[in-house]
């Protein structure tokens, strides 16, 4: 049996499409501040290449709030990296972190890689949280037929 889901014209979203434009949001305002971090402490403009994906992650927040099916396939691409790389930096820093231990170096390090990992850990879980979420049935019915 298909389960038809009304897309609602009004301000009444569905709560994960809520969460979603605000996680959206505060990576691109993350990228946007590492971009200006990075241009006043290096004194050259190589951290402006940071502004695409912020600017990247703005169109696709403004896509899923409009419920375009493109945007629902392109956060379903970032979800996939998420969940995918996360847990590959999340080894190699394990590894780095043994050879760290090992050699005695300060606990400013380990404080360092924990913190890290506790970041990979959470995009990790959103990024197959967003794959389970798009994937739904009454998801796709949202956003229509994708491009992708």
């Amino acid at each position: 049996m298909r389960e038809r889901v009304k897309v609602r014209s009004g301000s009444r979203r569905p709560f994960a499409i809520r969460l979603t434009l605000v996680l959206l949001g505060l990576l691109a305002m993350l990228s946007l501040a590492a971009c200006a971090v990075g241009v006043m402490t290096e004194g050259n403009l190589i951290p402006l290449v940071l502004v695409v994906p912020a600017v990247c992650l703005f169109l696709v927040a403004m896509g899923i709030s409009k419920y375009r099916g493109w945007a629902r396939g392109v956060i379903l691409l970032i979800a996939g990296a998420l969940a995918a790389f996360c847990p590959i930096a999340i080894a190699i820093d394990a590894v780095v972190l043994g050879k760290q231990l090992y050699l005695g170096l300060p606990t400013v390090y380990l404080v360092t890689y924990a913190a890290a990992n506790v970041i990979y850990i959470f995009l990790a879980v959103l990024g197959i949280w967003w794959l389970v979420y798009f994937n739904r049935r009454s998801t796709k019915a949202l956003f229509g037929k994708s491009p992708l």
